[in-house]
C-alpha cells in the first residue's frame, strides 16, 4: 500500500501564480509621469515618447491604469508637487 502524500489540512493552500504588481487609483497621485523606454510605445490608447510626460491619473480608466502599471516597457512615477 503507497502513503498518499497530501498537506496537512490546516496548511494554507500553495499560491499557483506569483503576485503581480500592479497600480491602481487607491494611493495614486493625482499626476504621474510617464516615460517610454521605446519611443512613441502604446499602450492604454496613448503613444508614449522617450521623454518624460505628465498624465492626470483622472483621464485614465482603472483598466488603463492596470496596464500601464504592469507594462515594463513603460516607467511611471508620481509627480512631486
Amino acid at each position: 500500500m503507497t502513503k498518499s502524500r497530501t498537506a496537512p489540512a490546516d496548511a494554507p493552500a500553495a499560491d499557483p501564480q506569483p503576485e503581480q504588481p500592479t497600480i491602481s487609483r487607491f494611493g495614486l497621485p493625482e499626476t504621474i509621469i510617464i516615460t517610454s523606454r521605446v519611443d512613441g510605445f502604446r499602450r492604454a490608447g496613448l503613444a508614449h515618447p522617450a521623454q518624460p510626460v505628465s498624465h492626470r491619473t483622472a483621464d485614465f480608466t482603472d483598466e488603463q491604469l492596470l496596464q500601464l502599471g504592469n507594462e515594463p516597457n513603460l516607467v511611471i512615477v508620481p509627480k512631486a508637487d
